[in-house]
């Protein structure tokens, strides 16, 4: 698992209570240390205890299209794990500096589900989607452990086509 910023708050923080128990003798200081110290070790087993055995599949509807057209991706997510899944994070980036993040309530064994968003196609070109990683994190968000979901695949952005009426008195 890997620890976040706010983990290492909490775990300085805990050892600041407990030395300012050991400069005060204010037990109470003692207890909340101990109890942030507690939260930070039950975060890193939750992360940890996480085996995730997903089937992520992405689609593009439609995989080319011209610009300004619509373009969507589909993502279904099975657990094919033996237990329930945790609350899941989905993130895939999108492009340059974009992504998309879809959350994902726990699956039941089996389970399967679909989430879609939009793709951005206001500019010609190539549209790379992905990689998508799969992120679970404790309930206070201070420990998270990703892997890869889906590998990235490629959205083709045609120019866009415009529509000229013919000229009057001609065939075409």
């Amino acid at each position: 698992p890997m620890l976040t910023t706010q983990v290492w708050l909490v775990a300085i923080t805990s050892v600041a209570l407990v030395a300012a128990r050991r400069l005060f003798g204010i037990f109470e200081l003692y207890l909340l240390g101990a109890g942030a110290a507690a939260l930070v070790i039950a975060a890193a087993v939750s992360v940890g205890r996480a085996r995730l055995r997903l089937d992520v599949v992405r689609e593009l509807h439609p995989p080319r299209v011209h610009v300004g057209g619509p373009s969507r991706v589909e993502l279904r997510v099975t657990n094919r794990a033996g237990r329930r899944s945790p609350l899941l994070t989905l993130r895939d980036p999108v492009g340059d500096g974009r992504s998309a993040s879809v959350v994902v309530a726990p699956l039941g064994v089996g389970e399967t589900v679909r989430a879609t968003y939009r793709l951005p196609t206001d500019r010609r070109g190539i549209l790379r989607v992905g990689p998508l990683t799969v992120e679970v994190a404790d309930p206070f968000g201070l420990a998270a452990a990703s892997t890869r979901g889906a590998p990235a695949t490629e959205l083709t952005v045609w120019p866009a086509i415009d529509d000229i009426a013919a000229l009057p008195h001609t065939t075409g």
